[in-house]
């Protein structure tokens, strides 16, 4: 329970005061709403590509150091668990198919090097679909809370509340 205590996961950082905290809450929310959609039906080098958007815009907003590693610490740990154990997981596809072809036809060489199993060493299993998956989940949830972290970390919730309020104002008239 100390652990959860401790992580400072939602807090905003007042000093330094970077570009990133001048800029309009309402312009980080439809950045952070943009980083929530965009994994979603995106392929996984997309999703990677996000990761690596999220790495720098942290990088370049100057988020001191000490600050960064207790963010991503037990954030990157986890991600790369998950990753590691739906990697190494069956991919529920059974392999186990029957030939529909005659004899004489299945031992012809098939075209191009495609192979569905990547990696067959003793325990160590890793296929196409493996992979793909554990790319997936683990950087979808990196992405969903290390954005909202970021822009919680960055955002006043003064600033928060206040960026909301302007945008629903036209719900005023009904």
């Amino acid at each position: 329970m100390d652990l959860l205590r401790s992580l400072p996961i939602g807090l905003y950082l007042e000093n330094p005061f970077t570009w990133l905290h001048r800029l309009d809450p309402r312009v980080k929310l439809a950045w952070l709403l943009s980083f929530l959609l965009a994994p979603i039906l995106s392929t996984p080098e997309w999703r990677l590509v996000l990761v690596g958007l999220l790495m720098i815009l942290t990088l370049i907003s100057q988020i001191p150091l000490r600050v960064w590693k207790q963010q991503t610490g037990w954030l990157l740990i986890l991600t790369l668990l998950i990753l590691i154990i739906t990697t190494l997981s069956p991919d529920g596809l059974a392999v186990s198919s029957q030939p529909r072809l005659p004899e004489s036809d299945l031992s012809l060489p098939q075209p191009g090097d495609y192979s569905y199993v990547l990696v067959d060493k003793g325990i160590l299993f890793i296929t196409r679909r493996s992979l793909e998956l554990g790319i997936r989940i683990s950087t979808l949830i990196f992405i969903l809370i290390y954005s909202i972290n970021l822009y919680l970390l960055t955002t006043a919730p003064e600033e928060i509340t206040a960026g909301l309020d302007e945008l629903f104002s036209p719900l005023r008239r009904f």
